[in-house]
Parts: structure tokens; sequence; C-alpha cells
């Protein structure tokens, strides 16, 4: 060989020649220089052409590659292709992935560790495992926390479409960031309980690992507290006077009482009169299903003197009507916020008879809870203008609640 051999293909051009160490192919791909070594120049040839070809077809990569590197892909391919592994990008994109995933950890020892925590694990997706303790436990809620759980429960399982023993760290952490991100720490505890339940519900029916790791992420993060709205006594005051007949005496039992406004429209005329001094609720009136005696005090014994001969429900309207005129009354008192006839009667109450534990009892709560939120809101003196409030006629003293 004279000089250099041209090799062409289409617009692309390779150079064979003769050197003292055998015969070179050189081409250039990507404005890089590339050089190969051969015996023969037959040999120089058919891989100048194989080149080209892979150029022209977008290959740059095979293109460049050396002849031993092209023996390890063909024996990669080969090895892929004994185990069943016929699509090769995509074992080689999963390859990548649990790479990813394991964070450059042996994927053997990272197999074996799955393995381990997914032994007579029986696979189910998330959704039917979740709707399978919803089914096991709906039927002991109420209506409104059964709907409110529903709710949530479905927002989960948009974000979480897997299988229950895929449930892993990574994913929840995220939904409870991205997928919840906006929301207040106190509504993403709400999704926190409903995850513990439904894992512990897998746990139980060996849907997920005992061991799966999640404990401390499905904790509940701290929530701060601001102080919660209370009413007046004159703006109670003027509720009580401004509200019907219909609605007086769910007005009155709430702020002298304390029930919550779902408690208090489950109730009847029996459970304000059947137990002499106390308004009863029954295990299944309250949201959590336990009973309660509450003392009724003097105020509000004038206030349902003429409802004394009454029988059954105290509201036989919807729960809309009800809300409608609730927010009306409130709007002439000039006050606002949920639950803050409620929340008045724990922080009057607990100003009267310091005594959270007893407080927490009547309201369905916790010690803790009561002390934390209602703990010196309002001066005694203020509590007893709260519990002194008398219909007009009715002889006006002050009047504590019963102790």
């Amino acid at each position: 060989m004279a000089g250099p051999e041209l090799i062409n293909h289409y617009n692309l051009e390779a150079k064979v020649y003769h050197g003292a160490d055998g015969y070179h192919a050189v081409w250039t791909v990507g404005g890089k220089r590339v050089k190969r070594q051969f015996k023969s120049a037959e040999e120089a040839r058919k891989a100048a052409r194989a080149a080209l070809k892979q150029i022209h077809s977008g290959k740059d990569g095979l293109a460049i590659m050396k002849p031993a590197e092209m023996a390890k892909v063909a024996a990669s391919i080969e090895l892929l292709k004994a185990e069943g592994h016929h699509d090769i990008l995509g074992a080689v994109n999963e390859f990548i992935s649990a790479k990813r995933t394991a964070k450059g950890a042996d994927l053997a020892e990272a197999a074996k560790h799955w393995a381990g925590s997914h032994r007579g694990i029986e696979r189910i997706s998330l959704e039917d495992a979740a709707n399978d303790w919803l089914k096991t436990y709906k039927e002991k809620w109420s209506p409104s926390y059964r709907n409110s759980i529903e709710k949530r429960l479905r927002k989960v399982l948009q974000s979480l479409q897997i299988d229950a023993c895929d449930l892993e760290y990574e994913g929840v952490r995220l939904f409870l960031g991205e997928g919840l991100k906006g929301q207040a720490s106190k509504s993403k505890n709400h999704y926190r309980e409903i995850l513990r339940r439904v894992v512990a519900h897998c746990v139980d029916r060996n849907w997920i690992h005992e061991k799966h790791g999640l404990g401390k992420l499905l904790k509940n993060e701290r929530v701060d507290h601001a102080a919660p709205k209370t009413a007046s006594p004159a703006e109670f005051a003027q509720m009580l006077e401004a509200a019907d007949d219909e609605l007086l005496p769910l007005i009155a039992i709430q702020g002298f009482c304390g029930p919550r406004q779902k408690e208090v429209m489950r109730m009847t005329w029996e459970n304000v009169w059947r137990v002499p001094g106390y308004i009863e609720l029954n295990a299944d009136q309250t949201k959590t299903r336990q009973r309660r005696l509450v003392p009724r005090s003097a105020s509000l014994e004038q206030w349902l003197e003429p409802y004394r001969q009454f029988t059954g429900k105290l509201w036989s309207s919807s729960d809309n009507v009800y809300c409608h005129a609730l927010d009306d009354l409130k709007k002439l008192a000039g006050i606002s916020g949920r639950n803050i006839l409620r929340h008045s009667y724990a922080s009057y109450r607990l100003a009267v008879v310091q005594d959270s534990a007893k407080v927490a009892f009547e309201m369905g709560n916790s010690p803790d809870i009561v002390y934390r939120h209602y703990w010196d809101l309002v001066t005694e003196e203020e509590a007893k203008g709260w519990f002194s409030i008398l219909p007009r006629g009715a002889k006006n003293r002050i009047v504590l609640a019963a102790s």
C-alpha cells in the first residue's frame, strides 16, 4: 500500500494506511480523531466501513469503541439473553434505576435484604389493602368521621399507586412533603394517622413486613396551636336571645356544657333530662365512643325550662340548616371561628373548677390538651359572668356551673 487508502460511506470518510507496526484505520467522530491498529489491510478496511456506517446511523458511541470493549458488549448481550433478558435496553435502564435507588450499594446484597424483608409476604396493592382496612373498621365510626377518613385516604392512594409491600421510606417522605405541600402540620398529622393505621393493618394481615422502617417517619410532627377563639359573656347572651325556639336549646347546651357540634345534633331530650343535674352523651353519640355526663348549670336549667316536656331529637332539620343558622347568630354577635362555643365553655369552665382532668372528661378530650389550650385564657370573674347568663325576666344573679 503506497499511500493512504480512502474509505467512503455517504459523505463520511476514513483512511487506511500501512505503518511500521501494521495497518491502521483512522476516522473522526464528533471532532475527535479515532485510530485503530490491525494485522491486515482487509481488517482495517472492514473496521473503517463499519465505523462509518455506525456514525451515519447515529451510533457514535459504537464507532469509538475499541475491539476489546466491543467484545465485552457482545459478551454482555449474550449473557443477558441467556438469562431470558431479551430487552437489552430495558435491562440496562432497570440496572441504573436499581443502582441509583440503592445509592451505590452492592445490588446483590440489596436484593438479599429485600428478599428477606418480603419473605412470606403476600403481594397485594396498597389500594386493596387500604380498602380492606376501611371495610374492617368503618362501621365503628360516625358518618362524618368516616367521610373525612375516606377523603384523605383517596388522596393517599392517588399518590401511592404501588403494592403494599413496596411501601418504602422515600415514597412516603415525598408524599408527606410534596404531596401535602402547603398543608398545616395538624392536617399532615391526620394523613400520618391514616398511614400508621393502614400499615399496622397490613402487618397484621402479612402484607407488609413488621420491620418496615416507617415508624419515625409516621410520627406526628409538632403542632404550634394558636389560642382558640372565645366569645364574651355579652356575645353569648346576644346569641341566646336571638336564637329561635328550635335553635335555642342547642346553642345553650353547647355554650353551657361544651359538646361538639356533631354530638349535640345527635342528642335527644332524653339525654337532657334522664339523669338529674346532668346532660348525658351516650357512646354512640360521641366522637370518642365513650359515654359522658356533663353538669347542667343552674343557668342552663332556666334556659331549658320551657322544653321540660319535650321528647325526641333536639334537632330534626339537616346539618346544613343548623350550620347556616349558627353562622347567622355568630355574625349577629360579631364573632367568628369554628367550635367557638365549645372553646368558650372549656375556657370558662376551667377558670371556675381549676381542674383540667375534670373538664377533659366533660369534653371528651385529654387533660393535657385541655390544659395546654384553655388554661388561663379567661379570668374567674369572666367565667362567673358566662355562667350567670339568664333568660330575660329571670333573676339576675351569679350562677356558677355545677361542681
